[in-house]
């Protein structure tokens, strides 16, 4: 499994599920936003409803990436979380967690 595809108000957004792709600033901002380690944040993102905050900043990452920068907290505040779970798609469509 390689990529996670998220859907935000109807467009599809694809990041790496690979933890070593991820910046330093992307752990980071994470880290600060969510009080969750690299550790925590990767285990809660393995369990697709476990926790809208971890899916709200790979959501926040797979923005940034697509050149749509939004500060967190304007994106937390506009946000459809529960959407997105329901979006959400692992490497070939199926429905399985990330490993690493």
């Amino acid at each position: 499994m390689d990529k996670v595809t998220l859907r935000l108000d109807g467009k599809p957004y694809t990041v790496e599920a690979d933890p070593h792709q991820f910046t330093a600033a992307e752990l980071n901002a994470v880290e600060r936003h969510t009080g969750m380690t690299v550790r925590e944040w990767r285990d809660k993102l393995m369990d697709r409803g476990g926790s809208t905050l971890a899916w709200t900043a790979l959501a926040w990452i797979a923005k940034r990436r697509a050149g749509e920068y939004v500060k967190w907290h304007d994106f937390e505040d506009d946000l459809k979380v529960l959407e997105l779970l329901e979006s959400v798609e692992f490497g070939s469509g199926e429905p399985e967690p990330p490993t690493g």
